[in-house]
């Protein structure tokens, strides 16, 4: 079994690992800890942007499902 606690005070992990072990509930511990990674944070979008310009842009050239399809699998790299 795996069971993933998120603990933000490194000495609460200490108290929570010496309880764990004095009351012999352990046989086997790993502990890491997260890796900030700045490159995936999440960002919010501009609010600001207006979708409805993006509407009907395939009005013009219509294309069924079948064609897109084979379009897909037609390339060639």
């Amino acid at each position: 079994m795996k069971v993933i606690l998120e603990i933000e005070k490194p000495d609460e992990v200490e108290k929570l690992m010496r309880w764990l072990h004095k009351n012999r509930l352990l046989s086997q511990v790993k502990v890491e800890t997260a890796v900030s990674d700045d490159s995936a944070a999440i960002v919010r979008g501009d609010k600001r942007i207006d979708p409805q310009a993006l509407f009907g842009i395939w009005k013009d050239n219509p294309r069924t499902l079948e064609e897109i399809r084979k379009a897909a699998w037609d390339r060639n790299p």
